[in-house]
């Protein structure tokens, strides 16, 4: 790690006595970023979503995957990607890919509800299809 921010202080364009470098600094700010990013692209698309008075029609699938969060090694949890698309936009969104505590049909119908209604505005025109 020192080598590392001797490295970054000899490049940087202005002194790193005025930059915090610490890991858990770093990774504030890389959270901070991606919200922003996020957030900004899922406007974009709900702008243009409504200015082209479109409809989006949602689309989900269960799915049995490997757990990849670190928290069970090697078992398999339920994941629901919920995407939407439509015909008068050129690329479909993936919105989320939440676990599910059980494949069953209320399971998937409220974390799809609560992702949708958590990531729109009420104003977007949703068919749900599966």
């Amino acid at each position: 790690m020192r080598r590392a921010v001797h490295i970054l202080n000899a490049s940087a364009a202005t002194p790193l006595s005025n930059r915090s470098i610490s890991r858990s600094s770093v990774r504030r700010a890389r959270i901070h970023s991606r919200a922003i990013t996020a957030a900004t692209v899922r406007d974009s698309f709900i702008n243009e979503v409504q200015q082209k008075d479109t409809f989006l029609v949602l689309h989900w699938d269960g799915k049995l995957l490997q757990d990849c969060t670190g928290n069970r090694d090697g078992l398999k949890v339920d994941r629901l990607p919920i995407l939407v698309s439509s015909p008068d936009i050129e690329f479909e969104k993936l919105l989320a890919i939440p676990k599910l505590s059980s494949s069953t049909r209320a399971a998937m119908a409220n974390a799809t509800v609560r992702i949708v209604c958590g990531n729109w505005k009420k104003e977007t025109k949703l068919f749900p299809l599966t």
